[in-house]
Parts: C-alpha cells; structure tokens; sequence
C-alpha cells in the first residue's frame, strides 16, 4: 500500500509540476507580481479590443462598427476580442477586471489555460504508453515553442490552446470511445 501511495503523489507532484510551469516560464510577467509584459502589442491590441466587445455584451449590445479601430473596421476585425471564448467572459467576470486589473486577470488565465494544455497533452502521451521524460519533453516543445510565444503575445492565445483542446480530446476519444466523449 505504502508504494501506491508513493506513486500517487509522484503523480499528483508532477501535474502540479506542469500547472505551475508557465508561471516558471514567464516568470518575468506573473499577473500581480510584476508589472512587465511580454511585449507592447500584448497591452495594445489584446486587452483593448476584448474590453471593448465585453463592455459591449455587459451593457446589451453588439459593436458592428468601431470607430478609430483601423481606420474604423466592422466588428468582425476584433477577432483578437476572443468573443466566443470562454477566458475573455471569465475575464470579465473575475473582480477588478473593469478597475485596472483586467490585463493580470488576462494574463494569469492565459498561463493557466497554457499549463492545462501541457497537462492534458502530457497525460495523453503517457496514455499512449510513452516514457515519462519523453512525455514530458514533447508535451513542452508542442506548448511552449515560437508560435506560442507570438500568439501570447499577440493576443491570439486562446486560439492557439483551443487547437491543442480540441486535438487532445479527438485523441482521447480515439483511445477510448464512448458516447459520452463523442
């Protein structure tokens, strides 16, 4: 009994391990510790447009136009807004968000939602039977990579870990159907 215990808490360790990881990564920028960020477009173009779509939502209405948003562009240029992403209405709902913390909220559920999807693909490669180092190597190449890092920056994380959900649950639905997961 004592060893499968043992391993249940090297187990629990390491999913706590990969939650706290981006928060390692990007240590320089954890929401309510510093102020930095990973670049000016982070501020400029994310948090702004997302503001503008839930101020819009909260008050019963929808932007078709925005003023001054590229020379005046529809709605439909605000994709960065993340309108029918589930972080940007948590976002928006967490407290101080329209106070001046909306960017460190941003921020702290991009790292979250970052270490989820390390978590979640680590968790289908051991399923898949491959050793735990590698495992865990390919987990963090696939997450945290340039492509990755431009997206954060850029405001389009969400999209970039909502690719990873989606193909981590058809692999988990390959590995086991049910009508549950399908």
């Amino acid at each position: 009994v004592p060893l499968a215990m043992e391993i249940k808490m090297k187990k629990i360790l390491i999913y706590f391990f990969l939650m706290i990881l981006p928060f390692l990564v990007f240590y320089l920028q954890v929401p309510f510790l510093s102020d930095l960020t990973i670049g000016n477009d982070y501020v400029a173009c994310a948090l702004r447009e997302q503001m503008e779509l839930q101020y819009s939502l909260e008050h019963g209405t929808f932007p078709l136009y925005i003023p001054g948003f590229h020379g005046g562009q529809t709605s439909a240029a605000l994709t960065l807004g993340q309108l029918y992403h589930p972080l940007s209405h948590l976002a928006a709902a967490l407290p101080g968000y329209w106070n001046g913390n909306a960017l460190k909220w941003l921020t702290l559920l991009r790292l979250l939602s970052l270490g989820l999807a390390h978590l979640g693909l680590f968790i289908l490669l051991r399923r898949l039977h491959v050793n735990t180092i590698f495992s865990f190597i390919i987990s963090f190449i696939t997450v945290y990579n340039l492509r990755m890092l431009d997206m954060f920056r850029s405001g389009a994380l969400e999209n970039y870990t909502g690719f990873l959900f989606l193909c981590m649950a058809m692999a988990f639905y390959y590995l086991k159907p049910t009508r549950f997961k399908g």
